[in-house]
């Protein structure tokens, strides 16, 4: 029985060592850790000890290994020949991380070696077609050069990884081919790399196809086709293509007229930051083209779009936005902001921004709307932290805002002790009634007691006859 015990233990050790003789990655792997523990710690020589033999016995990883050690003279003398003797075993070896270096060595040396440019593409193909993530960083080093105004090196990277999927790769390579950078123009081909990427839902290449069949460039002009690629370029929420879309539909190219969808599509790009679409939104609330006509929503935001252009640099138009509020509402408090945004570019956008942040306090009146909401004009409240309700009888109440409408510079705060309501009068106002003010104008100058005012009501209706506004020949200190 022991004699049986002995040979099957020797069975399974002679077992054993023919598995580790089989499977020389196994060890080559433990060597990896132990070496890669060693170049962090800056123990180079124990790390060229170790790999020197393995690179020998064409292990690819340490051939790489040993051709940084002489790159960069670490832990033996630096030795270019040396290092790029071991970069192309491992190339060879078909390890990608080497062929991707060598390829950049080639490229750096495009006009230097004979035979460079087909040596880093045949090399960029190979890793190109072997995964994802290497066609990726083979993206990413052709964006970089791209960036850097290095056009061939950046169409050289960027090709094999288009050809093999790539859809960032496919349109650089489009762009490449469109604007004549790195190789001559080509429309074809600049529309044959924009249309496999766009079909792969790449936003940008659906907008610059949508862009192609819009202008009739390089290719026949083709509204249906534009329609079609500007909708699906918009749902990546790229600006350009929600304005030229929201077009689209009201002019009803390349679909039916859908007033509602143009201003649905012009919305979404003006709140998402887009100069040219508030100033669309301003333009159709001023003629009432598929939204209510209001002269005070225009002058919103035809403010919001001048603030947009001036902070883009495009001071001519923020000065027509001014003149734009001005034709539709004189004298309106945004223009004026606007205006004083443009020309103390020192200050903030607002006063109320500034006294916020200087901790000055600003002044205005509220009247009571419930026993427990006050209206009051939101340009006083804009970016204050504080918001507090001044009684005849000297009490400070805290107050929070509930809702503002800034077209209309109203806001509705809340209080929470019991307030005497104003009450709001039954009867039509008639010309030529009587009407008083009582309010709080200047109150460090003035004095924080009310002020009362008399005076007639001169027209029942606004300026050009807005059905919200009196004019009244009451002073009302502004």
């Amino acid at each position: 029985m022991t004699r049986i015990r002995k040979i099957l233990a020797i069975l399974t050790l002679a077992s054993t060592l023919a598995v580790l003789a089989s499977h020389p990655a196994s060890a080559a792997g433990i060597d990896q850790n132990i070496a890669s523990q060693a170049m962090n710690q800056g123990n180079y020589g124990q790390v060229k000890t170790l790999i020197t033999p393995l690179a020998k016995s064409g292990i690819p990883w340490a051939q790489m290994l040993l051709a940084q050690l002489y790159e960069q003279g670490l832990g033996i003398p630096k030795d270019s020949t040396q290092a790029l003797s071991w970069l192309k075993k491992a190339a060879a070896a078909n390890y990608p991380e080497a062929q991707f270096k060598l390829g950049m060595y080639y490229l750096d040396h495009l006009h230097e070696l004979p035979d460079a440019r087909r040596q880093a593409e045949d090399l960029f193909a190979t890793i190109a077609e072997s995964s994802q993530k290497l066609r990726r960083q083979l993206f990413y080093s052709s964006k970089a050069a791209y960036i850097k105004g290095d056009y061939e090196k950046a169409f050289i990277l960027a090709d094999p990884a288009a050809r093999f999927g790539d859809s960032d790769a496919q349109f650089l390579i489009g762009v490449m081919f469109d604007k004549g950078q790195g190789v001559p123009v080509y429309q074809p081909e600049a529309i044959k790399w924009y249309l496999k990427a766009a079909k792969q839902d790449h936003g940008m290449a659906q907008l610059y196809l949508a862009i192609k069949y819009d202008r009739g460039d390089g290719v026949s002009r083709d509204e249906k086709e534009s329609f079609a690629w500007y909708l699906k370029a918009a749902r990546h929420d790229l600006l350009q293509a929600m304005v030229r879309l929201s077009d689209f539909y009201a002019q009803g190219l390349g679909t039916e007229k859908d007033p509602a969808q143009s201003i649905v599509w012009l919305k979404k790009a003006a709140e998402k930051g887009s100069a040219e679409a508030m100033k669309k939104m301003a333009y159709h609330y001023a003629n009432g083209l598929g939204v209510k006509q209001s002269r005070y929503n225009a002058a919103d935001w035809y403010y919001r779009a001048g603030h947009t252009f001036f902070e883009q640099g495009d001071k001519e138009e923020a000065l027509a936005s001014i003149e734009a509020i001005e034709s539709l509402v004189p004298n309106h408090f945004l223009s004026k902001r606007l205006l004083n945004e443009i020309y103390n570019p020192n200050l903030s956008s607002t006063s109320q921004d500034v006294n916020a942040e200087s901790g000055n306090t600003v002044y205005g009146t509220a009247w009571v709307l419930s026993s427990h909401y006050v209206v009051t004009a939101y340009h006083v409240l804009e970016g204050r932290q504080k918001i507090s309700l001044m009684t005849q009888d000297n009490r400070e109440i805290h107050a929070t805002l509930v809702v503002f409408d800034h077209a209309n510079d109203l806001a509705i705060l809340r209080v929470t002790p019991t307030l005497t309501p104003l009450p709001l009068g039954q009867d039509l106002l008639s010309l030529g009634d009587d009407v008083f003010t009582i309010g709080y104008p200047e109150p460090d100058l003035l004095g924080k007691k009310a002020k009362y005012t008399t005076g007639k009501v001169n027209s029942v209706f606004g300026f050009r006859d807005d059905p919200r506004f009196v004019q009244v020949s009451t002073p009302i200190h502004s």
